[in-house]
């Protein structure tokens, strides 16, 4: 009887290669040569691999009812017989894989924190906030004499269960802390489309076959436009590339790609009948009609026999009505002669290892890089030293929280608007954007000692990533459009690309490799690579992508995943961009952020306000991890793993007296925007002499005449209202300027050092100023009094 239904077959229909069952159930054994193991999930492998403390079954099959084994004093013995590290007991994962080593008892929660109903330990202000932290939600549970009530005059957040005055809706103030009075305002952005709800989505995701508004007015009244022969018309009229067509990856979003599509050929263990059903080699001529049409008993009589020479086959052969057929054992695949058998390389297929595969004849071996150690399964890598866990933005606050969420604590609180975020693990410091503030902020990973990095000249700074190996931080910024570097402490700044950047978004940093990656959002959405020093750039995901918000490199096996809220897919290809795989394309809503540990890739949801896992190479055993948050952010998972290796930047510096990056070829020296860079290539001057000075109303910024390039460069001098004039005394070094709001006159060093208030009193809109370097004068209009002083 098969599994899912009341559905009887005859019982050599069992384990004989053939899906008779709709469900499978008839093949989850196999029979094996009398020189093999057969494990309990029927697969073959050779006897000499039975109790070598390898999984080689995938199920333990192979080594259970092996002698005793003894455990080394470092090591845990599992109750299945296997040895597993002793720092791996209570982790929160099934080393063991009979999850002996996680028979633990629940922590003790300090007195600042809350016990959840599972055990589990929170901070205790997450009690009653309207945020489910608890995996069971107890911590939201008796809370009503807590939440505070609004009046009809008043808005309350869903989040926080805050009350706002309603006239604060729409006002351009984050009054609820998370942005929500602030969402479906109608004020969309370019290359925004503006939903009759309000809401704001990406234009490119109008009239593409997706109801992505809430009131689905992105697909009305859309007029198709025509595909190109290279492409094919999904039912919702959305055009993609024709060779993804029937390639078993469901890429139109209602997968009509993969309706219609022939019936894949069958392997060359089976027999294919003349109506298409394969048949396991066995059931071939062996008097009974497997084949409807009987096409597998016809001329069974006169089939070349297997008995001269083994038919011609190296290793096992079949009579058949169309002749001899050769099969193979396990590890093997028929040549193209089809007779004789060649060694599969296993490492050649995807997910084989979590790191590293060495293939061996008729099998494999999986090994790790240094730091990881291989699990029992014989194929994973687990990280040592330490404990893993996952810090992640969530607007409002950072938080950190262990993927087996026994450990759940708030590391920042009171936050305006925190997206990005990035660590840097030997110096313990977390590092995250603002987008509300237009800041870039580092602190401490307990919290401390929070200060401003870069102030100054940012519009939207929506991604950064920290290079641990030569301490720098990189971020873009889709307000200035550019990709910038600078210090861990904002020093030394510079601009590495702004040419062909619209609204760059994620971005991720390779140092072992010297490469960075990122993501753009413009008109045509796509993923780029280049040099750490901005040489040798180029696009590496080109099509097929709407809204490429998180990026996430493993760097293990040098892979780059993303996801895209457009596609709502979750995605993976090799560095250069080869290898292009979608690990998930069904059932995300709005992914936003991503990041690799090990053998599980982890990314945060918009709509399910969760951070989800799951298998880095197969998309399968999905999870959360945390859930019942607003629009959470970006995540990285915080372990030692990232450790230093020697580079050309990473001893003295490469030489350069300021900033040294990456590149194929080894590493360029370079200096801050608009400072000259000496004739040996590695010293830069001290400052610029050349400029051009200008307001920006709220900013000042100059731009260097020494250089190719014409880059301006904020020059930090504190709060600005709307500065108007400017002038310079080049005797001093000075610079003066007019501020029309304030109506004051200020003077600093051309640096932005020094501040001073010149003219406080007696001005009403100074439009006009002029510094009179020989006679030590200072002149301005001032319209407001229709006066010259």
């Amino acid at each position: 009887m098969c599994g899912n239904k009341c559905v009887c077959i005859p019982n050599n229909w069992v384990c004989d290669g053939d899906e008779d069952c709709e469900d499978g159930s008839d093949e989850e054994c196999e029979k094996c040569p009398e020189t093999d193991f057969t494990c309990s999930n029927g697969h073959c492998i050779q006897m000499k691999w039975v109790c070598d403390k390898d999984n080689d079954c995938g199920d333990l099959s192979d080594e259970l009812s092996c002698p005793q084994r003894n455990c080394s004093n470092d090591e845990f013995l599992c109750n299945n017989g296997n040895c597993v590290p002793k720092e791996w007991q209570c982790d929160g994962e099934d080393d063991c894989e009979d999850s002996s080593d996680e028979h633990c008892t629940h922590n003790e929660c300090t007195s600042e924190e809350f016990q959840c109903g599972d055990g589990t330990c929170i901070s205790k202000p997450w009690k009653c906030d309207g945020e489910p932290d608890c995996a069971n939600g107890s911590d939201e549970q008796e809370c009503d004499e807590k939440r505070p009530k609004c009046n009809k005059e008043e808005f309350q957040c869903k989040s926080t269960f805050k009350c706002i005055r309603r006239e604060f809706l729409c006002d351009d103030e984050n009054d609820c802390g998370d942005g929500e009075d602030e969402t479906g305002c109608g004020n969309c952005q370019r290359g925004e489309f503006n939903c009759s709800s309000g809401i704001c989505i990406n234009k490119s995701w109008w009239c593409d076959g997706d109801f992505d508004c809430d009131d689905h007015s992105d697909e009305a009244n859309c007029t198709l436009l025509p595909c190109t022969s290279e492409q094919f018309r999904c039912d919702s009229g959305f055009c993609i590339d024709k060779k993804l067509r029937c390639d078993g990856q469901k890429d139109c979003a209602d997968h009509s790609d993969e309706k219609g599509c022939r019936p894949k050929k069958c392997r060359s263990d089976q027999f294919s009948c003349d109506g298409g059903k394969c048949l396991g080699l066995h059931k071939v001529c062996n008097g009974r009609n497997e084949c409807q049409d009987g096409s597998d008993e016809s001329s069974c009589d006169h089939v070349t026999s297997c008995a001269v020479n083994n038919g011609g086959c190296s290793h096992n052969c079949k009579p058949t009505p169309h002749g001899a057929r050769c099969w193979c054992h396990p590890g093997y695949k028929l040549a193209d002669n089809k007779t004789i058998c060649r060694d599969i390389d296993e490492c050649s297929l995807e997910g084989a290892c979590s790191q590293i595969c060495r293939n061996t004849e008729g099998s494999f071996q999986c090994s790790c890089v240094s730091g990881y150690q291989l699990k029992p399964d014989g194929r994973g890598c687990k990280a040592l030293g330490g404990e893993a866990y996952l810090i992640f933005a969530n607007r409002v606050d950072i938080r950190r929280v262990t993927p087996d969420k026994t450990d759940y604590t708030s590391i920042l609180q009171g936050l305006q608007n925190a997206i990005a975020l990035d660590f840097h693990h030997q110096k313990g410091l977390v590092f995250w954007s603002d987008v509300t503030l237009d800041v870039i902020k580092r602190a401490h990973l307990n919290g401390s000692n929070v200060m401003d990095i870069v102030s100054d000249g940012l519009e939207n700074p929506g991604g950064l990533a920290i290079d641990w190996i030569h301490d720098k931080l990189f971020w873009t910024d889709a307000g200035t459009s550019r990709i910038e570097v600078s210090n861990l402490d904002g020093s030394s700044r510079k601009v590495i690309l702004w040419q062909n950047l619209e609204k760059p978004r994620a971005i991720a940093a390779h140092p072992r490799q010297g490469y960075m990656f990122w993501t753009e959002l413009g008109e045509s959405a796509k993923i780029e690579r280049a040099s750490m020093d901005g040489t040798e750039r180029q696009v590496i995901i080109g099509s097929n992508t709407t809204w490429p918000n998180g990026l996430g490199l493993d760097f293990e096996t040098d892979h780059l995943y993303w996801v895209d809220a457009g596609t709502r897919t979750l995605e993976s290809c090799t560095l250069s961009g080869g290898d292009r795989k979608a690990i998930i394309s069904t059932g995300l809503q709005h992914p936003f952020g991503v990041t690799v540990f090990g053998q599980v890739v982890y990314w945060t949801d918009w709509d399910t306000g969760s951070i989800h896992y799951a298998d880095k190479t197969t998309g399968g055993t999905q999870g959360v991890v945390a859930s019942g948050f607003g629009q959470i952010m970006d995540l990285k998972v915080f372990h030692r793993k990232r450790s230093p290796v020697v580079t050309p930047c990473s001893q003295g510096n490469g030489g350069c007296s300021h900033i040294c990056l990456l590149n194929p070829r080894g590493h360029t020296c370079a200096c801050p925007t608009g400072i000259i860079m000496s004739s040996d290539g590695k010293q830069c001057q001290s400052e610029m002499r050349n400029f051009l000075i200008f307001t920006r109303r709220q900013e000042i910024r100059k731009i260097s005449l020494e250089v190719e390039y014409f880059m301006d460069v904020v020059i930090p001098v504190g709060d600005l209202k709307n500065a108007i004039a400017i002038d310079v005394d080049v005797v001093e070094g000075k610079m003066y300027w007019t501020d029309t709001w304030l109506d004051k006159i200020s003077r600093a060093n051309l640096n932005g050092s020094n501040v001073e208030k010149i003219v406080e009193h007696g001005i009403h809109t100074a439009d006009g100023l002029a510094v009179d370097s020989v006679g030590r004068k200072l002149y301005w209009t001032d319209d407001g009094h229709n006066r010259i002083q």
